[in-house]
């Protein structure tokens, strides 16, 4: 019989999957705004595509992220994406009890980065409560 905690999972695996969605999700938008530019440009596509944009960055949102907490409202994504498994990567991770600081170090700029993710475990699932940039020994707020 499996206790509670045998279903818990990692916030690790939780966070890469995070990266993996929204760089998915990145892609998707930049192909779909190339076609809309080859497709001249018509304007009710244009809304269609922003609208199909925001559902799919929505349900990331719903899966991923802590209810209530902030979040970009905009659509913005990169070419090539910001989310990137092959540019971000844990370097660190400290848990205490029901939370989870996970430090990522991101090579997608010319000079890198350190990201510090917040997880919070709600039950069985742990969700991101907040992205921040790390510079020295303080943290930026940065929006998912």
């Amino acid at each position: 019989m499996h206790s509670e905690s045998d279903a818990v999972q990692e916030p690790e695996k939780i966070l890469l999957e995070f990266i993996s969605a929204m760089n998915a999700w990145e892609r998707t938008c930049a192909d779909r705004s190339r076609e809309w530019k080859g497709q001249g440009r018509i304007e009710n596509d244009r809304v269609q595509m922003e609208e199909t944009n925001a559902r799919d960055l929505e349900q990331i949102f719903a899966k991923y992220c802590a209810p209530n907490q902030s979040r970009t409202q905009a659509m913005v994504w990169r070419r090539p994406p910001e989310y990137d498994l092959q540019t971000e990567k844990i370097i660190e991770v400290a848990q205490e009890g029901a939370k989870c600081r996970i430090r990522t170090e991101y090579t997608g700029n010319p000079r890198p980065e350190v990201h510090e993710y917040l997880l919070a475990r709600s039950g069985a699932h742990w969700r991101l409560q907040r992205k921040s940039l790390v510079l020295g020994d303080k943290l930026d707020k940065l929006i998912l």
